[in-house]
């Protein structure tokens, strides 16, 4: 399961859970989740702002994203044409079958 995978099944989790589970991360002196998610979030609106992808990463940012429930039509949409437009691009090799 990638990192955005794992953002995105925590999207949904109360504000509760999430500030236990970021208490705990950070009694280990680890990131926490809320940074997690606010990295996450300002690499993908970078990506919408700028309207094209530029990397896989940036791809799979992108793919995780548009399945996300809570996007309007519009967003939804302009999120796969910037994933149609990063496939149509990548050399014939490197597409998926």
């Amino acid at each position: 399961m990638a990192i955005g995978d794992c953002i995105e099944m925590t999207r949904m989790w109360p504000p509760e859970d999430i500030m236990a589970f970021d208490a705990e991360l950070n009694a280990h002196g680890l990131i926490t989740l809320s940074a997690i998610q606010r990295r996450y979030s300002k690499r993908l609106q970078s990506v919408l702002k700028r309207q094209w992808i530029r990397s896989e990463v940036e791809y799979y940012l992108v793919r995780g994203a548009v399945e996300d429930p809570t996007l309007t039509r519009d967003e939804a949409l302009i999120m796969r044409k910037l994933l149609t437009a990063y496939e149509e691009a990548l050399p014939i090799s490197k597409r998926k079958r």
